[in-house]
């Protein structure tokens, strides 16, 4: 992760780099994948997203559109934002994939 994490104050790290480009940035620990340690993380992700996802995603109310959901996982595949992309879509939000 390196220089994409999170760092202690905005000036360093991925804020640094988003402020630079004139790019807001909000880090939402809430919508992490507490369960990347299960071999069946997928199914139990997304089981959690259709729990509490309304909870998990009030906090991208009000932000400006267009919004980037960003993880250390390359591969959206290989990703809980796909349970997340999927919950949004369903709700009505237009969703792209990037790569």
């Amino acid at each position: 992760m390196g220089v994409y994490a999170r760092a202690k104050t905005p000036d360093k790290g991925i804020e640094r780099l988003f402020a630079a480009a004139g790019i807001g940035y909000r880090s939402l620990p809430e919508l992490g994948n507490v369960f990347r340690e299960y071999e069946d993380w997928r199914e139990r992700y997304a089981a959690f997203i259709q729990c509490a996802g309304h909870l998990l995603v009030s906090r991208l109310d009000g932000l400006e559109a267009p919004v980037c959901l960003l993880c250390a996982e390359r591969r959206v595949a290989e990703c809980h934002r796909l349970s997340i992309a999927e919950f949004l879509a369903a709700r009505g939000f237009e969703i792209e994939h990037l790569e």
